[in-house]
């Protein structure tokens, strides 16, 4: 799953069966969907990010992952990184 999104550069939501029980240190539960999403910089994955959810992911929550690929970002939104000396456009 992972390669995939890395290869794609692409989201990637997995919906998972009822029996699926997470086991973790503090906390166990039954996610419903995992969504993997790669970090990008300038076309280059940098890693990905894995979310497990109790509930499917919005059409809102989606989109809000974009914020991970620097290049959608900018282009779409005219955002450049802080660190540069550069802000949004008005």
């Amino acid at each position: 799953m992972i390669w995939k999104v890395i290869k794609d550069q692409k989201r990637l939501i997995v919906e998972l069966p009822e029996d699926i029980l997470l086991n973790g240190l503090l906390v166990e539960f039954r996610p419903k969907t995992i969504m993997v999403e790669p970090i990008s910089y300038k076309e280059i994955i940098l890693g990905v990010v894995i979310l497990a959810g109790v509930n499917s992911f919005t059409n809102e929550m989606q989109n809000n992952m974009e914020l991970f690929g620097y290049n959608k970002l900018s282009v779409r939104h005219g955002y450049f990184p802080l660190n540069v000396g550069f802000r949004k456009n008005s």
